[in-house]
């Protein structure tokens, strides 16, 4: 398995993870029909849980830890969005639907107003629309990992051949023809390693040349 394949497998069960906790802590809250209890009571990691007796918070946290270098690294663009939901950058004014976050919720924060204490925001139906947003987000990226690994690779693969023509470049002023031709020459094999790569072209032979790939 390669490092490409590793990191959808890796994301996928980081997804799975997070759907599993969402259905635990509704399960513990009581808040699933008898179906969907009898439902998820066959999913294997939900009975791990149950069997160690596992402190929702705690798994939650290592969770978010993980999905948020996640979302970090391959959709930068979300970051915001992924955290706000845990947690707002600037504390709100006042608390509301809209401003309860998951840290709110696992801190066990209630937000009543007047001599009644009538209940503003219901905690677990903010912390569930939040935390499967969440989820949401890690599925997004989960179902377009490969196009995104992609364009990493071809950002990092176009920043690498940037300098490299910029040495062969060089190389050439000063007349070091030979020199400057092997750095093209090495550009051109990996950039045409990685289009056959991207659309699963493969060759007989093991170690293909820049010669292999004119003559193909």
């Amino acid at each position: 398995m390669n490092i490409r394949e590793s990191l959808v497998k890796e994301i996928k069960k980081l997804n799975k993870e997070g759907k599993i906790l969402i259905y635990y802590e509704a399960k513990n809250e009581g808040k699933l029909t008898d179906s969907q209890v009898e439902a998820i009571s066959k999913i294997k990691e939900i009975k791990e849980l149950d069997d160690r007796k596992a402190l929702f918070r705690s798994e939650y946290q290592s969770w978010y830890l993980k999905a948020m270098k996640v979302v970090k690294q391959l959709t930068p663009e979300r970051y915001s969005e992924f955290t706000n939901l845990y947690k707002l950058d600037k504390a709100p004014k006042e608390l509301d639907y809209t401003t309860y976050t998951i840290s709110d919720y696992l801190n066990g924060v209630r937000v009543t107003r007047g001599y009644y204490k009538e209940e503003v925001v219901n905690p677990f139906t903010a912390f569930y629309s939040k935390f499967e947003l969440q989820t949401d987000i890690i599925n997004s990226i989960s179902s377009n990992v490969e196009s995104i690994i992609v364009d990493i690779e071809g950002t990092i693969q176009s920043n690498f051949f940037h300098s490299e023509i910029m040495v062969a470049e060089e190389l050439l002023k000063k007349k070091h023809f030979r020199a400057s031709g092997a750095i093209c020459g090495v550009v051109l094999e990996k950039h045409f390693s990685s289009v056959c790569r991207n659309h699963n072209i493969t060759f007989r032979k093991k170690n293909i040349t820049i010669s292999d790939y004119c003559e193909w």
